[in-house]
């Protein structure tokens, strides 16, 4: 191999590397960014059609605009805002408003206008909120305060049933003990219901009744998320994802290791479980096929709540952020991760077309460049006349930049 050859490897070795370097870091930025919501946002719902994200954050509402990544609105309710649902038609959202009063409500929000056009009491306190996949009904999971004696309280699981033409409570279904997960079948016939001793608890909706009940540890078990044939369950637990088989009501699969998982949520198509892990400030994406971990995505501190967009390319997690205060604790600032999953994507949708405009422009300007120097080079040659010395000391320096380009 002539030097001529080796130097025009090496000179391209360096600006490939520099447009990769380039690449990458365009898109990393392009890949994720963070939209401040502030107070203590645990959990978020987009719209059906992918255009607004709702974030109730313990203060008010926070409405996110997915085309600008903004916050366009901030909607006062009574109570404090913890979680949220969409309907399937979306022209509302509810907002599920703890009270530790038994005073808790639901609020009604228009998506048209961001105003709240109704108010459902359900009592008790009110910490997670589903809709039925028609829009019919939207379930409140509320915990109820009952006297114990010698002034203590337990706390008792409860579901209101919510009429959504009406916005009245039509029922109540007990569940008998404290509960923190609740998913609905997506024939409207069963509730899914965690518990705070470790149980997975099966609920016919038309029977007000627990139809099976299944333990899966001896911890309290966290969110649920239910696949669209209704075939399986996927519950949370401190450090694993449990998997059930609704049709035998057994786990037939344990994802484990991860790093304090706090929220979950499936991919439209069905193919991954994204789960939000604290400890290590990612989103790991579980494939529903293997059961394994495929991969993991970067998200910001202390990740908890996550849903996905219609098209699922897009996942906005909710990150109960915050700064040291003066009396040696802290404010929150929450803050929602906007992230690209790269799903079914190739090098456009996973890093953005304006990332790959910069790869061009950085390979253009790379083989301008390179053109610019070869042929300065080539004059500087034929202007001064060569000698065996300066032969020899021209050698010499080409070898010393040869080895330098090759090092870097």
């Amino acid at each position: 191999m002539n030097l001529k050859f080796k130097k025009v490897i090496s000179y391209f070795s360096v600006f490939i590397f520099l447009c990769a370097f380039l690449f990458v870091g365009s898109a990393q930025a392009e890949s994720m960014s963070l939209v401040t919501v502030g107070g203590e946002p645990y959990a978020l719902a987009i719209t059906p059609d992918g255009k607004y994200v709702y974030v109730p954050n313990g203060e008010d509402v926070a409405v996110i605009d997915t085309a600008s990544n903004k916050v366009i609105s901030r909607i006062a309710v009574e109570g404090v805002p913890y979680d949220v649902v969409a309907l399937p038609n979306g022209e509302y959202v509810y907002v599920a408003n703890r009270a530790f009063d038994n005073g808790g409500l639901v609020s009604v929000i228009s998506v048209s206008s961001n105003t709240v056009t109704s108010t459902v009491n359900v009592g008790g306190d009110p910490i997670g909120v589903v809709v039925s996949s028609d829009g019919e009904y939207v379930y409140v999971l509320k915990s109820e305060f009952m006297p114990a004696g010698g002034g203590s309280y337990n706390a008792v699981g409860v579901v209101s049933v919510i009429s959504t033409s009406t916005n009245t409570v039509l029922s109540s279904i007990s569940l008998g003990k404290h509960s923190s997960g609740l998913a609905v079948s997506p024939n409207g016939e069963y509730l899914y219901v965690t518990t705070a001793d470790g149980s997975f608890s099966v609920v016919d909706i038309s029977l007000k009744t627990e139809t099976a009940t299944i333990k899966i540890g001896n911890s309290s078990l966290g969110d649920v998320a239910v696949s669209s044939n209704g075939l399986y369950a996927y519950v949370l637990g401190l450090s694993d994802v449990s998997v059930i088989n609704t049709d035998s009501n057994e786990v037939v699969a344990t994802i484990p290791d991860l790093g304090s998982p706090n929220g979950l949520v499936l991919s439209p198509d069905g193919n991954y479980v994204y789960v939000t892990e604290n400890w290590n400030k990612t989103v790991s994406a579980i494939n529903t096929a293997t059961h394994l971990v495929e991969f993991s995505i970067s998200a910001g501190e202390n990740p908890y709540g996550v849903t996905v967009s219609p098209d699922g390319k897009k996942l906005y997690v909710s990150n109960l952020d915050y700064v040291p205060s003066d009396s040696f604790g802290v404010n929150y600032v929450g803050t929602v991760s906007m992230i690209s999953t790269g799903q079914n994507a190739g090098v456009i949708d996973s890093f953005s077309l304006q990332s790959l405009i910069v790869v061009v422009v950085c390979v253009v300007v790379a083989v301008i460049v390179f053109l610019v120097v070869m042929r300065l080079k080539r004059k500087s040659k034929a202007s001064f006349p060569t000698n065996p010395d300066v032969a020899s000391n021209t050698l010499v320096k080409l070898c010393l930049i040869e080895q330098c380009c090759v090092f870097v």
